[in-house]
């Protein structure tokens, strides 16, 4: 029962998508992409099970630099899952991001 009520599921989401414009199937696509990563599934384009993101879009979401435990920074995006916001991680940060970002550190400092 639970096979057919995910069909039906994908079958109304397939008809919304022949209602939508091109800027709203950009939305939403970007929605998806951002809901697997942050549920650690690997999208159908990443094979190799890895979940970090390689070039991060901001669209519904934050970059921000990490030190944990006293090292790093490490560079996470922030998003809004389900009403709870998640840190996705992306990977050890460059100098570059460090100007661009700053460097939290502690609760609600930044240091630029």
């Amino acid at each position: 029962m639970a096979g057919k009520a995910k069909k039906t599921r994908l079958e109304k989401a397939q008809a919304l998508l022949d209602q939508m414009d091109a800027e709203e199937l950009a939305a939403l696509q970007q929605a998806i992409e951002t809901h697997l990563t942050a549920s650690n599934t690997p999208s159908p384009a990443n094979k190799g099970g890895q979940v970090g993101i390689a070039q991060p879009s901001t669209a519904s979401g934050h970059i921000e630099l990490k030190m944990i435990n006293g090292c790093g920074p490490y560079k996470y995006k922030r998003v809004l899952v389900g009403g709870r916001l998640k840190s996705v991680y992306i990977g050890k940060a460059t100098q570059a991001d460090i100007k661009k970002y700053g460097v939290k550190k502690g609760r609600g400092t930044t240091k630029t």
